[in-house]
């Protein structure tokens, strides 16, 4: 998607819709294009360097803060597209599957909810934010070390662009219930990508290699974070603390949240830290006789 320029036609385009009326709207159009990508199966890494030499010149026009870029950009890549969205291929919600038998569309009510909560909460300090940072008087300040990202000119269409990221959420809705979905939609979107973008990509074999390289990294770090998340998860220590949350009053879902939360703030890793929890904390709540959909959308 990134070397074809896919991803850029898709910027590109939101960005022509959306305008470039306030500077609101120009952090609202960040955001648009973070949440579309992600929400097809774009890694949250090819979006960053994606909005990169989109957002300077936007940001610059509007007279907006640079400060204020990675605000538009996780809240759209890191929040209801990483976890609440039903159908989200992304690894945090994969994980928790494995155990508890569920699929990627689980519990779309309250998916739905739980985005629209995060939504509106985004919204809110997003706007919160800029008028602060307005209101100070902060603005768009050249840097000296400003890296200048070079633009493909020869990018496919908006609808080629599109179509891996469409395959990719209808495969996985239409099989919903079939093991191992995210892996056959990925294989359609790839298979997909690789044919209708063959004239953008001069050297295929040399992008899969590439790709296959940057894949092993992330999937080492997730394996090495979840390793010392669970020894950690072991000692006495935690033991106590676990205990102590679980003694939280209320419902167990709460005590499952701070859990996943806190291990989560320890190692630094929202798939490590749903590792963990999926292994080491759910079978318990499982035997409690709580509903497995729910676990799956608080863990």
């Amino acid at each position: 998607m990134e070397a074809s320029g896919a991803t850029q036609t898709i910027a590109n385009s939101i960005l022509k819709v959306m305008g470039k009326d306030s500077p609101y709207k120009g952090l609202l159009t960040i955001t648009l294009i973070a949440s579309i990508l992600t929400y097809g199966g774009v890694s949250i890494f090819v979006v960053i360097f994606t909005l990169l030499p989109l957002s300077r010149p936007l940001f610059k026009e509007l007279n907006i803060n640079w400060a204020l870029f990675p605000i538009p950009v996780f809240w759209g890549a890191g929040t209801y597209t990483m976890t609440t969205l039903p159908g989200a291929p992304s690894i945090q919600n994969v994980i928790p599957t494995k155990v508890l038998g569920t699929s990627l569309t689980v519990a779309p009510v309250i998916s739905l909810a739980a985005s629209l909560t995060l939504l509106v909460f985004g919204l809110l300090y997003m706007a919160y934010c800029l008028k602060k940072s307005l209101a100070n008087g902060e603005n768009y300040s050249e840097e000296e070390d400003e890296t200048v990202v070079v633009v493909s000119d020869k990018t496919p269409n908006l609808f080629l662009s599109v179509l891996p990221l469409v395959s990719l959420i209808g495969t996985i809705f239409i099989l919903n219930k079939v093991p191992n979905v995210l892996a056959i939609g990925l294989l359609v979107s790839i298979l997909i990508s690789a044919l209708i973008f063959y004239p953008y990509l001069p050297n295929q074999k040399e992008i899969l290699n590439a790709a296959t390289t940057a894949s092993i990294v992330p999937a080492f770090a997730t394996s090495s974070t979840v390793a010392f998340g669970t020894v950690l998860t072991l000692s006495a220590g935690f033991a106590v603390i676990q205990e102590w949350i679980q003694q939280i009053p209320g419902s167990p879902l709460i005590s499952l949240s701070v859990s996943t939360a806190l291990v989560s703030g320890i190692i630094g890793s929202s798939s490590g830290a749903v590792g963990i929890a999926s292994s080491n904390f759910l079978p318990a709540y499982l035997e409690m006789g709580i509903n497995p959909e729910l676990l799956h959308r608080v863990v």
